[in-house]
């Protein structure tokens, strides 16, 4: 933000620093013709300077702006990853959120908004929400950012609780039993002890 509060202020600021012009060069059979001369020479050095300057700001400004967008693509890859692992913590699969998410883009959602929406810890299930819930999209899109948050954390985060997969309350299931205990061989060959089989 505070980047692009400087490159806004150096835009307004380059919009208004006069534009150096360069006379015509004097004629050398004119009264004056040195000093005439002198000031071309001037203000074609200051002209160059000038230009040399604009070059160099304009490559700084170059250069920070790919630094925001990297900064920020950055961002949005680590927010995504982050996305998804709640997607998954909460039980929705990879495929089923991709679906929703192109239902709620294709309906069109403002990015703010959808950047709200991916960094809250239920996001996935308020994408889901949208998805199936046109209408709330339709309402959400009508919305400032500021009623957009607080519809969000309010009523579209309680809604889209009840899409959050139940978790079992019953225990696991015992292990079988098997009689592992006894021998099973024995009793069988009681008379045949010290028999030899040949």
């Amino acid at each position: 933000r505070e980047l692009a509060e400087a490159n806004r202020k150096l835009a307004a600021f380059e919009a208004n620093k006069p534009v150096l012009g360069v006379p015509t060069r004097p004629d050398p059979y004119e009264d004056g013709y040195d000093e005439a001369m002198d000031r071309y020479e001037a203000a074609v050095t200051a002209k160059n300077k000038q230009d040399y300057d604009n070059t160099a700001q304009q490559g700084q400004q170059d250069q920070a702006r790919q630094q925001q967008e990297q900064t920020a693509n950055a961002q949005r890859k680590e927010a995504g990853r982050t996305f998804m692992q709640a997607a998954t913590s909460i039980g929705i699969s990879e495929d089923n959120l991709n679906k929703s998410i192109d239902v709620v883009v294709g309906n069109g959602i403002n990015q703010s908004v959808a950047d709200f929406i991916i960094n809250e810890p239920d996001g996935p299930l308020i994408i889901q929400y949208l998805a199936a819930n046109p209408m709330e999209q339709d309402n959400l899109r009508s919305m400032s950012l500021m009623q957009a948050a607080g519809f969000i954390n309010g009523q579209l985060k309680t809604n889209a609780a009840a899409l959050r997969p139940k978790q079992s309350t019953a225990p696991n299931p015992i292990t079988p039993l098997n009689g592992g205990g006894v021998d099973k061989d024995a009793g069988k060959y009681l008379h045949s002890k010290g028999a030899t089989f040949s």
